[in-house]
């Protein structure tokens, strides 16, 4: 929920003239001035501006009365006062919410019922309240951005509003959106915020996140982007997995939201084990995958044979995510099944380039998707480049999910056990070299990467 007091907004630029909103006019030379409004029309932002200058008195939720009184003991001065009504001897502005004629252009062609909508603009209805319909959002989402409200209340009115990409309530009022509206208000409003994306990589990075929180709550109702723009945005998202400062920089909530919003589209990097760009050399005869097995390739095995992993209706959401939840036995028959094996531990451990896969240098949280970030979930393979090894380019080595690997051999006495090495987004060893055992069943996790 929102919470009080509600912040400031910006400075009214329209009055309500007899045909609909017309430009508002305070140089008036010599007049004085009744500002009228309801709540949110932003009479009290406005008075404390127009006071700071010189011979201006405002006065706020005065009476009719006072403000004549005032007028009159100072006739040199200009007096704005908001009274509730109009007063006697002053000029009225009845001012509107929104300052601007783009909100009645959009309530025009972009929601279902722009008369009533319209209506409680101009009775005065609590602006805040109108604010959080799908009706008027987008578009002051645009007004924000373009620095039409004060930018130092900017990320007030973000938190107050409940629309950042942390938020849940953004992606609720797109359902509501598509529900009342259909598709093609929905592109509307993806392309009204998009009007506001920055040039940078963190920019754009975080309208992929904002908008993806969107996307995901509009797919069980059958909606896909129809907005190309949309489709650019998130295809430029590749961009976050090089090991470059501009991505380096980049927030991890969005870096993450914005890679994820690149795996559902079609995540361009990704691979299939027939292709040779799947592989990346670590030995004279031995080859392992760039990339633990994603679910976007263990969908082919799954439609295949019928194996269904752990949580796999779940995983489908997030095609770019390593698969889990596959048992051992299975992760052996799926390498086989690609035309290779899964690696025995000799060979896993052979593709580190010291400690660690990147060298000695100790992780952080740029290497890894680990304990340490709190994410406590995979994210999209690859996301973490500077941890990759440095001539081969292999991802995720440590990190993200902890991988299923064959014993060389079972000691003397040894309980058959199963074996992964690495570490995962909620676990670590402090020895990556090391290895846990495990048992044959899945776990959410637990993947695995193929060798041949």
């Amino acid at each position: 929920m929102v919470s009080d007091p509600k912040p400031e907004l910006f400075l009214p630029r329209q009055t309500l003239g007899p045909d609909g909103p017309v430009p508002l006019d305070l140089s008036l030379p010599g007049q004085n001035v009744a500002l009228i409004g309801g709540k949110g029309s932003g009479k009290s932002t406005l008075l404390r501006h127009l006071s700071l200058q010189p011979n201006v008195i405002t006065l706020d939720d005065t009476t009719p009365e006072a403000a004549a009184e005032t007028a009159q003991a100072n006739p040199d001065a200009r007096v704005f006062a908001s009274a509730g009504g109009p007063i006697p001897g002053f000029t009225s502005q009845e001012l509107l919410p929104l300052g601007n004629w783009d909100i009645f252009d959009y309530i025009e062609h972009h929601t279902a019922e722009p008369d009533v909508i319209r209506g409680r603009l101009r009775q005065g209805d609590d602006f805040y309240e109108l604010l959080r319909t799908p009706a008027t959002l987008a578009e002051f989402v645009r007004m924000v951005n373009r620095g039409l409200v004060f930018p130092e209340q900017r990320v007030e009115l973000y938190d107050w509003l409940g629309i950042n990409p942390h938020s849940t309530d953004f992606p609720v009022l797109a359902v509501r959106m598509f529900k009342e509206g259909g598709a093609e208000k929905v592109d509307g409003l993806f392309g009204l915020i998009l009007d506001s994306c920055g040039e940078t990589l963190a920019s754009r990075a975080a309208m992929a996140a904002f908008l993806y929180a969107a996307y995901t709550n509009l797919l069980p109702y059958g909606y896909r982007v129809g907005n190309p723009r949309y489709r650019t945005l998130v295809l430029s998202m590749v961009e976050l997995f090089a090991d470059t400062p501009e991505a380096a920089a980049v927030p991890l909530v969005d870096k993450v939201g914005a890679a994820e919003a690149l795996g559902l589209l079609g995540d361009p990097r990704l691979r299939l084990p027939s292709d040779p760009d799947y592989w990346a050399p670590v030995g004279p005869n031995l080859q392992l995958g760039r990339f633990p097995v994603t679910v976007h390739e263990f969908t082919l095995y799954v439609e295949a044979t019928g194996y269904i992993p752990y949580k796999w209706s779940d995983q489908l959401n997030h095609p770019s995510r390593p698969v889990t939840g596959v048992s051992w036995h299975r992760a052996v028959a799926y390498c086989r099944w690609a035309g290779g094996h899964l690696p025995t531990d000799t060979e896993w451990e052979s593709a580190l380039a010291g400690k660690y896969p990147w060298g000695d240098e100790e992780p952080g949280d740029l290497h890894t998707n680990s304990i340490w970030l709190r994410l406590f979930r995979p994210t999209p393979v690859g996301l973490f480049p500077r941890g990759n090894t440095p001539q081969t380019g292999i991802a995720d080595l440590y990190g993200n999910v902890w991988e299923l690997v064959d014993k060389d051999a079972t000691l003397p006495g040894e309980i058959e056990m199963k074996a992964v090495r690495g570490a995962s987004t909620d676990c670590f060893i402090a020895d990556p070299k090391g290895r846990l055992d495990t048992g044959d069943r899945g776990h959410e996790n637990i993947g695995f990467r193929c060798a041949k």
